[in-house]
């Protein structure tokens, strides 16, 4: 028995259409929009070149999102794609199907069939600001292009800057479409010149998104900060392992390059700083720096100073912080009323709160649960990797017992799970952990709180209990 699909009436118009070329611009101004993509993905699989050329100068949304194809191994219906933009005039004469505003390329992982339906049809482009102002170019010009190019950029190595250039070439070809459009732009340690041959090639003014790791080069890090005060539309910055190699002009300066940068970006959201040398003396700096409130704040594996400390309540602005997150942070010498003066001002907001391997102890969380039971609105919480008690574990359960809103809960596994060298106490263990969990279903039923051990110093394993 043929166990094969059997083909929809709507793949089947579209194979019939495509295999007898029956498609021209008269014939696509009459057919419904939702008939576009079977008709493009047909083409495609089949390698019609003439029905590809149409489709795309015809293309009735504001996206078409090619790089989700690009990573096949049929190159040649894409080049025949680009061919049809090729053909689109300059004198704003087009098709009038044509709604075409962004050629995507990005890779991202996104189902294609997804792009026609309104409303996740301009989902990634950028929110803060009207599209059509970001993507039109000056209108000192004279001119508006057809659309704008888009595509995500990553420079791991020469490999990667040789994919892209190949893209920049074909829309440099087409002074009319202006530079590349780039939502997500990530850079690893790269050669200068050619991070500053991409950077030339890209409508820094379309970066949403930038990540910045592995970099110990001075001049990749000046020229990376001296990009980022012109992504004016950018709302995420992720800087990962920059680290000074000594040849660096020293941490202040490095932070108050950065500061004078992130002054100009009005729709900044999230900032993840994780093993970044210049942090530490100048968290506050940085702070007084944004020009409006963080959505996202977190600092991982950094050196933080009592100044640092007291500056991130004292300048940190947060009637949207949504998400805070210190890890591998050392918190042990410092006063947490500072913490519980940041989480009365964000007890509305916040939703995701860790402090994981922060090296906090009872009197730490002691001085912390009054004022964190008033964060009601909490989804994530997470305390794994600090030394507790089980005494001061049962409060946490209990102070956390009116959060209805929680979903995930990571905590330590409390200190008397453990012999005095580390090794795991299996008898104690065997009898605590389900204590535990009793007493925290006496007080509510937790959608998922999870108890982790430390790694086992024999065998490195952690272990992991349900509550």
């Amino acid at each position: 028995m043929n166990t094969r699909e059997v083909p929809t009436l709507t793949r089947l118009a579209a194979r019939s259409l495509v295999k007898h070329e029956a498609l021209d611009t008269h014939v696509l101004q009459e057919l419904p929009v939702e008939l576009f993509p079977p008709l493009f993905m047909e083409a495609y699989e089949n390698k019609h070149s003439r029905s590809l050329k149409i489709l795309v100068q015809n293309w009735p949304f504001s996206r078409l999102p090619l790089g989700a194809l690009m990573k096949t191994v049929q190159m040649k219906p894409i080049l025949d794609s680009l061919l049809g933009l090729d053909e689109l005039s300059l004198d704003n004469n087009y098709p009038k199907r044509l709604k075409l505003r962004v050629l995507d390329l990005g890779t991202r992982p996104q189902n294609f069939w997804d792009v026609w339906s309104g409303h996740t049809d301009d989902a990634y482009l950028p929110e803060a600001r009207d599209v059509r102002a970001i993507i039109a170019h000056d209108q000192k010009s004279g001119a508006k292009p057809p659309f704008q190019v888009w595509d995500d950029v990553c420079l791991q190595d020469e490999k990667d800057f040789s994919e892209n250039a190949s893209v920049f070439r074909w829309v440099r070809r087409k002074v009319y479409l202006g530079k590349v459009g780039c939502p997500r732009l990530h850079v690893t340690t790269f050669p200068v010149f050619l991070l500053k041959q991409i950077l030339n090639d890209l409508d820094l003014n379309t970066v949403l998104e930038l990540k910045v790791h592995c970099t110990e080069n001075e001049p990749t890090v000046d020229t990376i900060f001296a990009a980022v005060g012109q992504m004016r539309n950018l709302q995420e910055l992720l800087f990962y392992r920059i680290s000074d190699p000594g040849v660096l002009l020293g941490r202040e300066n490095v932070a108050l390059e950065l500061c004078k940068k992130m002054k100009k970006l009005t729709f900044l959201r999230k900032i993840y700083l994780s093993n970044v040398f210049f942090l530490k003396d100048n968290l506050g700096k940085i702070c007084r720096s944004l020009n409006a409130s963080l959505e996202t704040l977190s600092i991982s594996e950094c050196e933080l100073t009592e100044s640092d400390w007291k500056d991130l309540d004292l300048h940190l602005k947060t009637s949207k912080l949504k998400t805070l997150c210190l890890c591998s942070v050392n918190l042990s010498s410092f006063s947490f009323i500072t913490l519980q003066a940041l989480l009365k001002r964000v007890s509305g907001t916040l939703t995701t709160f860790k402090l994981e391997e922060c090296k906090i102890t009872d009197s730490h969380i002691n001085d912390l649960l009054p004022t964190l039971s008033h964060c009601q609105q909490l989804t994530t919480i997470s305390f794994y990797g600090n030394t507790f008690s089980t005494t001061i574990l049962k409060d946490i359960l209990l102070k956390t017992a009116s959060m209805r809103q929680l979903n995930l809960e990571l905590y330590p596994a409390p200190q008397e799970s453990y012999y005095t060298g580390g090794a795991f106490n299996m008898n104690t263990i065997a009898q605590l952990f389900p204590r535990l969990r009793q007493h925290l279903r006496a007080i509510r039923q937790p959608k998922e709180a999870l108890l982790y051990t430390n790694q086992c110093i024999h065998c490195g394993k952690e272990l992991i209990y349900h509550l």
